[in-house]
């Protein structure tokens, strides 16, 4: 049996209703794909957020990098020795 677990940056998303975009009535699937573009920071710029949408964001932003950057760590000293 395969488990789902939902990450918690769209549900914050999608529960404050903090992100603008090309359509006017946003998916919940949309708010997931704004979520995935912002943890890995590549940032297209279709979906923005507002108000408190923008501290999620920064608040997920940094946590992408972070696991970036233990991601990376763990495979060099896996590979390393």
């Amino acid at each position: 049996m395969v488990r789902c677990r939902q990450r918690p940056f769209p549900l914050l998303f999608w529960a404050t209703k903090s992100v603008e975009g090309i359509s006017s009535s946003l998916s919940f699937l949309d708010y997931e794909y704004f979520s995935i573009v912002t943890a890995t920071t590549l940032g297209y710029g279709d979906y923005h957020p507002f108000g408190v949408g923008r501290v999620i964001a920064s608040v997920e932003a940094l946590f992408g990098m972070f696991m970036w950057a233990v991601f990376l760590t763990v495979f060099a000293r896996k590979y390393m020795r």
